[in-house]
């Protein structure tokens, strides 16, 4: 048994998860996982959101009908037709808001209100369908509520949680939305410690035999030897890779998600960022962010 070309093996299977890095194509949280998280933790105001996906080959066209699957969705839900939907842009606290006016199914004037949370594109990986995709979220009113909207920002940091789940190796990283790191971690990190349990039981063994057999306890003691490196070899790396998934974990951006905060009010949130001191030194810092 190679134990150089064991070490190899086991040195690029912990390569693996540092390799899995977020791109800039990563998807945004709410795309990710829809919107139900999102509406269930509505602070104030009388509305819902709605996310909407277009796909298209030029993406400007895509940009200047962005509106049309948000009026196709009111048409829908109130049963009236986009011919005569009205829309323009109206000052509200928080920031500028799109009103949407309509005559409802008994034809009495309506209006709602959105307002363009997030938006994401990416070139579609076939390209023999189309070229794009582009991803909207908005926050819409109900009919007539006016235009009262909780507080919205975009972060891609997650606080100290991550930390504490990523006590279970990668579960940190999935909650950050980084489920390809996530589950690479998870599952090198099982591997490595199936090999440290399997190798010490295989010294174990070997040993063993090595008592019960004098004359060929060398064979056997060399057996033995070589499944103690590896034993020491998967439990140190195992131990790396544990670090390694706490600390990305802790400091490491995800992928960009939506805080909510009632109106007049933004979240404060504790984050980890690393540093580095005058004297060279290199460790984590905490902030918190008002």
């Amino acid at each position: 048994m190679n134990m150089k070309k064991i070490a190899i093996m086991l040195l690029s299977a912990v390569w693996l998860p540092m390799a899995v890095t977020v791109s800039a194509q990563t998807k945004p949280l709410w795309v990710q996982n829809g919107v139900r998280s999102l509406n269930n933790r509505v602070k104030s105001g009388d509305y819902r959101f709605h996310a909407f996906k277009t796909t298209g080959t030029y993406f400007n066209q895509l940009e200047a009908e962005r509106f049309e699957p948000l009026k196709e969705a009111l048409a829908v839900r109130y049963g009236v037709g986009t011919g005569g939907m009205l829309l323009d842009s109206v000052a509200a606290e928080g920031g500028s808001v799109f009103r949407i006016s309509f005559l409802d199914g008994a034809g009495k004037p309506a209006e709602v209100f959105a307002r363009l949370v997030d938006d994401w594109a990416r070139i579609d990986d076939d390209v023999t369908k189309w070229g794009f995709e582009f991803y909207q979220l908005y926050a819409v009113s109900e009919p007539d509520a006016g235009a009262a909207f909780d507080n919205f920002s975009l972060t891609e940091r997650y606080g100290v949680k991550p930390l504490f789940m990523s006590l279970i190796p990668g579960l940190g990283q999935i909650h950050k939305g980084q489920k390809g790191k996530g589950y690479a971690i998870l599952g090198v990190e099982a591997v490595l410690i199936g090999g440290t349990v399997y190798s010490a039981l295989e010294t174990a063994h070997y040993n063993r035999l090595a008592r019960e057999n004098p004359g060929a306890a060398d064979s056997f003691r060399s057996n033995a030897a070589t499944f103690r490196s590896m034993r020491n070899t998967c439990l140190i790396l195992a131990g790396g890779l544990y670090i390694y998934n706490l600390i990305d974990a802790a400091v490491a951006k995800g992928a960009r998600r939506v805080v909510i905060s009632r109106g007049g009010a933004p979240a404060a949130e504790l984050a980890f960022a690393p540093v580095i001191t005058d004297d060279g030194a290199a460790g984590a810092g905490m902030s918190v962010r008002f």
